[in-house]
């Protein structure tokens, strides 16, 4: 396709169901998908706060569990500084969004990828949460309120940043497709159609070449991370999770 910036839909599902796993990475992969299962609970939360709200979630959360995971308005606000927050929250962290829910194993993927699922860290870009973001994007979150900052909130900030709530359908290639974008397209736009470290790395999609931390391209650096679909790809292997492909 002509000034295609990622795989058509097509290509992205071939490359998922191809997709090969290398022997010697799978010990680490399963460390971090079982890091990831872990925490799907505190996922599955910014999924039902980005939808719906962060009141909602909360009161989800708590019929379901009995606890509440971010805000509950019966404890003391000095117990836990988000709460003194919880009335003054704006728009972006109190409204929902009108696409569907996002799977919470799509917002784990990118936690894991731009922090090494460090919870005091920004999804945005992995830059600490003890203020706003100094990497691109910068200033960030922008929640009606300075830093410090909780994960959930700042979580909620980056997906609807990017406006990922919007999307109406979750397949595959959606997923695929969103979570390149997140990274950015670049190995795919400007190095011959490279399939993105961000996803393929630790598989047989991927060899070398990789942006380092300077902005530029290294056509001999080695990403040493699994990539999101070699995780998503070993989380449906072991039937922690079902992707629809259309």
């Amino acid at each position: 396709m002509a000034g295609a910036i990622t795989p058509t839909d097509q290509e992205y599902v071939q490359l998922f169901d191809t997709c090969k796993i290398k022997t010697e990475k799978l010990s680490e992969v399963n460390t971090v998908v079982n890091k990831m299962s872990n925490n799907q609970r505190r996922y599955e939360y910014i999924s039902l706060a980005i939808k719906y709200g962060i009141r909602y979630a909360d009161y989800y959360m708590y019929e379901r569990s009995g606890s509440c995971y971010f805000f509950d308005t019966r404890y003391d606000t000095s117990l836990h500084p988000a709460l003194r927050h919880y009335m003054t929250a704006a728009p972006v962290l109190t409204e929902g969004s009108s696409g569907a829910q996002i799977p919470w194993y799509f917002i784990a993927c990118i936690h894991y990828t731009e922090t090494g699922g460090n919870f005091n860290k920004h999804l945005h870009n992995g830059d600490p949460l003890t203020g706003y973001t100094t990497h691109v994007p910068k200033k960030r979150p922008q929640i009606g309120h300075a830093p410090p900052f909780e994960f959930e909130e700042s979580a909620v900030d980056a997906i609807k940043m990017m406006k990922i709530d919007q999307e109406t359908s979750w397949t595959l290639p959606k997923i695929l497709r969103w979570l390149e974008k997140y990274n950015g397209i670049g190995y795919y736009t400007y190095h011959n159609k490279m399939l993105t470290p961000y996803l393929w790395s630790y598989s047989n999609h991927y060899t070398k070449g990789k942006y380092g931390s300077d902005g530029k391209f290294d056509a001999n650096l080695v990403s040493k991370q699994p990539g999101c679909a070699v995780l998503l790809k070993r989380m449906e292997e072991t039937g922690a999770i079902k992707i629809t492909r259309t």
